[in-house]
């Protein structure tokens, strides 16, 4: 995410279990931060005894006073001896108490808590380009560990946005703030015995790719490309697919099989009778029921639906009848759907992605991560994926933020070889839509 303006951006971004800071003078920070809400509880505690220790001290030292005198002197000197080993009591707790705060502030546990990383860069505000879309060339900002794994879009749990939140309102409040309370209710997805495949899973099935699809991406070097699409666009889209398809759609439906239509127009994809796939992410949150997944879950919950055309259907045939399709895929992810999907991977778990005929389509456009990453200061300029040209094969819709975020509008951001970017986008966003 990008924060600030004009001269005085600087960068933060939030990984599974890190958070890496590039800011002033080049200096690039990383803490993690996989138990500092814990930490902070247990700071928070020790404090509440450090205090009550330290009233009750002065009590002591009160109730001495007031007596006074010599008849009182044995007394006063029990008192006396007893004050001093409250207070030796109470020094080598808060010597104890003191040396984990120290810990617990500075996340210093062994093996545990922040790994900090330090770098310059020279690379100059201005070198970055637009900052309100992703870049790859900001890869190079982003510091990686020895053997670390690509990013891939999927890997983002709730657990970022849940503690980019949090992080956020603690900022601004000078208190910690956690709500929804954070919870690993992972049981629920566990697969039934015996398994109850009832659906085929066409999503996650190997197909021979037997279309020039994937060589005509792969043959060139992929170019990332990113698109603004206005409100009014995406309003007039969907509207021409009602008019002619006399059905309710979403937005996201409307947009998906658009871009899909243009994707496999744009790339000249042959023979016309091969089956092709579209695959997109839907939130299971609200379709379970029986039991309920709890708000503060913050692991992934998400299911993959997955319609399929031909490649002369999806060129020849009208967008409303693409829609439908993507709209009819959307409506099908059900409980039952997602328990099956739960019980097919476990019994056919996927060695690798497949990429055979497809694309994916990943939504950010509800990720309320805009609103999530004010820390007091105004919202973040961007913030999402930087570099999909590792998975060329894969479409985000992300928000529009920074000042023009109310506007409503979106950024398509997608891989195409770059012979094919002009056709793309003739075809993207022309409004002759049918």
């Amino acid at each position: 995410m990008l924060h600030g303006f004009g001269s005085n951006l600087f960068s933060v971004a939030i990984g599974f279990d890190r958070i890496v800071c590039g800011g002033e003078e080049g200096v690039i920070r990383i803490w993690n931060f996989s138990q500092a809400l814990e930490i902070e509880q247990r700071v928070r505690s020790l404090r509440g005894i450090r205090l009550e220790n330290r009233m009750r001290r002065r009590k002591l030292q009160t109730e001495m006073s007031a007596k006074g005198g010599q008849g009182g002197q044995c007394s006063v000197a029990a008192k006396k001896n007893q004050m001093n080993s409250d207070k030796n009591s109470w020094h080598n707790k808060r010597r104890t108490e003191g040396d984990e705060e120290r810990e617990a502030g500075s996340f210093l546990w062994a093996d545990q808590g922040a790994l900090l990383v330090e770098a310059h860069s020279d690379v100059a505000l201005a070198d970055l380009g637009d900052l309100s879309v992703p870049n790859p060339a900001w890869i190079k900002l982003i510091y990686r560990f020895p053997n670390e794994e690509e990013y891939k879009v999927v890997d983002m749990p709730l657990v970022i946005a849940q503690f980019l939140s949090a992080w956020a309102e603690t900022a601004k409040a000078g208190s910690l703030v956690v709500n929804p309370k954070p919870c690993w209710d992972r049981e629920i997805f566990l697969p039934r015995d015996p398994p109850k495949i009832a659906f085929s899973h066409t999503e996650f099935k190997r197909i021979d790719e037997g279309s020039t699809l994937t060589m005509n991406l792969w043959q060139g070097k992929p170019v990332q490309k990113c698109y603004r699409i206005s409100r009014e666009f995406q309003a007039h889209l969907k509207k021409a697919v009602q008019t002619y398809g006399e059905f309710s759609c979403t937005t996201f439906d409307a947009m998906a099989a658009h871009v899909w239509r243009s994707w496999v127009k744009a790339l000249d994809v042959k023979p016309l009778d091969y089956e092709l796939r579209l695959t997109f992410s839907v939130n299971a949150r609200a379709k379970l029921k029986n039991p309920r997944l709890n708000d503060g879950f913050y692991g992934n919950a998400l299911c993959v639906a997955c319609t399929t055309s031909t490649v002369s259907r999806l060129i020849d045939g009208c967008l409303a009848e693409t829609v439908h399709l993507v709209h009819e895929a959307r409506l099908g992810v059900s409980e039952d759907y997602l328990r099956s999907t739960i019980d097919y991977i476990d019994l056919h778990r996927p060695k690798r992605l497949e990429f055979g005929g497809k694309l994916t389509v990943t939504q950010w456009t509800r990720f309320a991560i805009y609103e999530s990453a004010d820390f007091g200061w105004g919202k973040p300029i961007y913030a999402g994926p930087i570099d999909l040209t590792p998975t060329p094969q894969v479409c985000v819709f992300l928000p529009e933020g920074g000042e023009t975020e109310a506007s409503g509008a979106m950024v398509l951001c997608i891989c195409l070889p770059e012979c094919a970017c002009h056709r793309f986008r003739e075809l993207l966003l022309s409004h002759g839509f049918k």
